[in-house]
């Protein structure tokens, strides 16, 4: 009986260490299969991430391909009329008391000029500086009812020929230059004139002159007889323009100082 017992009890502890080995090979297999899946997991996140990436990235340039598709170029961005000004406030004697540089804004009188010299409405008459002073004050250069001080290249045509009557004193000192050398071309308008009195300035102004005519009378009026004593009311009229101008800073000048104006033009 006893031997039987112990043979019993052999099966069965041989049985629970059968079991308890394929318990413990199971949990061994679980443990591992976790493992890999928790290893797995930075790699996808890894993929997806670069995945991500690589379709912003995508995206990115073929936005970029369709900015650069609608991009203006260079030259492109349309006609613009710049102005470059220069005042040098000299004292009798020549020495420079002030010097002052400034951009000035194209007026809407220089585009519909343009327009007319290009259609042929208009043939070209003179161009004019100017400094200005505030309504009703007087100007360095002496009084005039629109508180202008004009330089001009002549009183035979506009702008000197209207202006230089009533509206503004006048200097017939004006000189052009231009250059070729190199881009942007370059048209400059230098001129001044010697204060009369105190005086500020306020303001530049630059003026086209033209002779306007009729669609049906075009081509009858030259450059060359553009000018008031050659032209009858019922072939033309003189005109006028202000081309550009801006406001400035007040300059102040005193009587017996020389002004020196010049004004860069450069299209581009």
């Amino acid at each position: 009986m006893k031997f039987r017992i112990e043979q019993r009890q052999s099966h069965f502890q041989n049985s629970l260490a059968g079991a308890c080995s394929v318990l413990l090979a199971l949990c061994a297999a679980q443990v591992s299969v976790a493992q890999q899946s928790t290893l797995e997991k930075p790699a996808a996140a890894v993929t997806t991430v670069a995945a991500k990436a690589s379709v912003t990235q995508a995206v990115a340039q073929e936005n970029e391909a369709g900015d650069s598709s609608t991009r203006r170029k260079p030259g492109d961005e349309g006609i613009k009329v710049h102005g470059h000004w220069t005042i040098d406030v000299k004292n009798p004697d020549g020495t420079l008391a002030q010097h002052h540089e400034f951009e000035n804004s194209f007026q809407p009188g220089g585009s519909i000029a343009i327009i007319q010299l290009i259609t042929g409405l208009a043939v070209p008459g003179d161009m004019g500086i100017g400094v200005t002073s505030p309504t009703g004050q007087t100007p360095p250069c002496g009084p005039s009812s629109q508180s202008i001080c004009l330089m001009v290249r002549s009183l035979k045509d506009e702008p000197g020929t209207s202006f230089c009557v009533s509206l503004a004193v006048c200097s017939v000192n004006l000189t052009s230059a231009t250059s070729f050398a190199a881009l942007p071309y370059t048209l400059t308008y230098s001129g001044s004139f010697q204060a009369s009195e105190a005086g500020s300035i306020t303001g530049v102004q630059s003026f086209l002159g033209s002779c306007v005519q009729s669609p049906a009378g075009l081509e009858t009026i030259s450059p060359s007889t553009c000018t008031l004593g050659n032209l009858s009311n019922t072939q033309s009229g003189t005109s006028y323009a202000i081309f550009s101008g801006t406001t400035i800073n007040a300059v102040a000048v005193t009587a017996g100082q020389i002004v020196q104006v010049s004004v860069a033009f450069t299209f581009s």
